[in-house]
């Protein structure tokens, strides 16, 4: 937003019509206004403090009204903007794309709407998009969290040389060094050298934001499936089950764990996680759905178990007659 300036009363204020017939008073009678100053000073000056108090008042009042307004339309952006992070946040990228659409037309120099609207945009699976609003809120405002950002859309849109770049320089900038969340530009380095099969690199860097933040929810499953594929299947249930004591609720390390124990045939211990997890009454409705669907199809393994997929429960088998 731009800065307010105080602007000038209007001509045919009234603090301008008594400042006129004062100027008046001087350029008329000189030697009777001189002759006021010396027979009665007291008297001159008083009046013109209270002229200058009056001329002084629209301004005054001025300034508060455009402090005021710009108060107000700050506080309206702010709102618009935790609406559409509420959007992105809740998996509604296509309402965030509404909200945003006529606000970018309205303010095409807020760095903050185009910033979401790169989010907006990688939540659509559409990273080519989300790069051009990184690049252009990174330029407005070179901020840690937009570079971070920025980093993300280079490695989705595999520019992994200018990912690193973006990266390194973030790391080492004062902006970098004081971000509160160092972790996420660890993670992102080790991410993009995964992804160009940097394995090594990829698992130092994510060890370092495991350190900086031990229940980094993203760069323990990261690592876990970093294990999984180099084939250290040990390793690879240490980290996965690091990240289900980091986010009981996250579905991801659950189905990693069950993959990883029914594929050693312990399936039993596999059923006794999803049900741990199914007790769960404050589970997301989609994470219990794909839950119960990893049940049922855990129990196709172990045909000794007779599962209700439903309700999660588990019913041992009829040995007997009635």
């Amino acid at each position: 937003m731009q800065q307010l300036q105080a602007q000038i009363p209007g001509l045919d204020s009234f603090a301008h019509a008594a400042w006129r017939r004062v100027l008046a008073s001087f350029i008329t009678a000189p030697r009777r206004v001189l002759a006021s100053f010396i027979t009665a000073p007291r008297r001159v000056l008083a009046s013109f403090n209270i002229i200058l108090f009056i001329l002084c008042m629209p301004g005054c009042q001025t300034l508060k009204d455009q402090a005021g307004e710009a108060r107000r339309e700050d506080e309206l952006l702010n709102t618009q903007k935790n609406l559409v992070i509420g959007y992105i946040n809740q998996g509604q990228p296509n309402m965030a794309l509404r909200e945003l659409r006529p606000l970018l037309t309205k303010y095409p120099q807020d760095a903050d709407f185009k910033n979401l609207m790169g989010l907006t945009y990688l939540s659509l699976q559409n990273p080519k998009m989300a790069l051009g609003f990184f690049e252009e809120s990174h330029r407005l405002q070179p901020r840690a969290s937009v570079a971070l950002n920025l980093s993300s859309a280079y490695i989705e849109t595999k520019q992994f040389a200018k990912a690193m770049k973006t990266l390194k320089d973030l790391r080492n900038s004062p902006a970098g060094k004081e971000y509160q969340y160092p972790e996420r530009i660890l993670h992102n380095i080790a991410l993009c050298a995964e992804r160009m099969d940097k394995y090594k690199i990829a698992e130092k860097y994510y060890k370092l934001a495991i350190e900086v933040n031990p229940y980094y929810y993203l760069s323990l499953m990261r690592l876990g499936q970093l294990y999984e594929h180099t084939r250290n299947t040990d390793l690879a249930l240490s980290e996965y089950q690091k990240a289900r004591d980091a986010c009981m609720k996250c579905f991801d390390p659950i189905h990693a764990l069950v993959t990883q124990w029914t594929a050693r045939g312990d399936t039993s211990k596999a059923m006794a996680l999803i049900q741990e997890y199914l007790a769960d009454k404050e589970l997301d409705a989609a994470d219990r759905m794909k839950a119960r669907k990893l049940l049922a199809n855990t129990t196709k393994s172990d045909p000794k178990n007779i599962i209700h997929a439903q309700n999660g429960r588990v019913r041992p088998a009829r040995t007997g007659t009635n």
